[in-house]
């Protein structure tokens, strides 16, 4: 499984798609960060050198003493570069990033990532998402069996509900109003 990701990400590299491939990569050296040759590729998607310093610090942090990777750091870091140009920093909505999808500022690199997003793809940071009222398998299971109403709105609320959810959501909320409608007749027609 691993090494079918590491040739997607491979292939996306080489259409041009860095970010994408990044999505894919940074799970991947979390799971494994012996993993050399996932290590080189999030290297070669990343999009500038702040980046590549960060993902090379930590591949080097997680395999001391690799002298490729310190050779790598040592010719980024070396004064014979001459200091890149002062650049106000524009944040660019990424190209992978649609119109719809809602996003945020990574907390450690400030650049525009995916709401949902649970590790930054530009600097590979884990990031710890509060967890909506809303979202939670377990909440929803405890609100199905007490208190259904609310099961429907957690459902329809949460943007991780598979559509398959909340189309079979729909159809037990019908029911359920039509049981609820027939309860309050049979009742009331006494």
């Amino acid at each position: 499984m691993t090494n079918e990701k590491l040739d997607q990400a491979r292939r996306l590299i080489k259409a041009g798609k860095k970010p994408a491939a990044m999505e894919i990569l940074a799970p991947i050296v979390e799971q494994e960060p012996q993993n050399l040759t996932a290590w080189a590729l999030l290297a070669d998607s990343c999009l500038n050198q702040r980046q590549l310093t960060t993902v090379l610090e930590r591949c080097l942090a997680q395999n001391p003493g690799n002298p490729k990777v310190i050779a790598a750091l040592e010719r980024l870091k070396s004064p014979q570069q001459p200091p890149p140009a002062p650049v106000q920093h524009q944040q660019q909505t990424p190209a992978f990033i649609g119109p719809r999808t809602k996003t945020k500022e990574c907390p450690y690199c400030d650049e525009i990532i995916k709401e949902s997003a649970k590790v930054c793809i530009y600097c590979g940071e884990r990031l710890e998402n509060e967890q909506e009222w809303y979202s939670g398998w377990q909440r929803k299971t405890v609100a199905f069996l007490f208190f259904t109403p609310l099961w429907f709105v957690m459902v329809f609320k949460d943007p991780e509900s598979a559509i398959e959810l909340k189309a079979v959501a729909a159809v037990i909320l019908m029911a359920y109003i039509g049981f609820c409608g027939w309860s309050f007749y049979m009742i009331f027609q006494i």
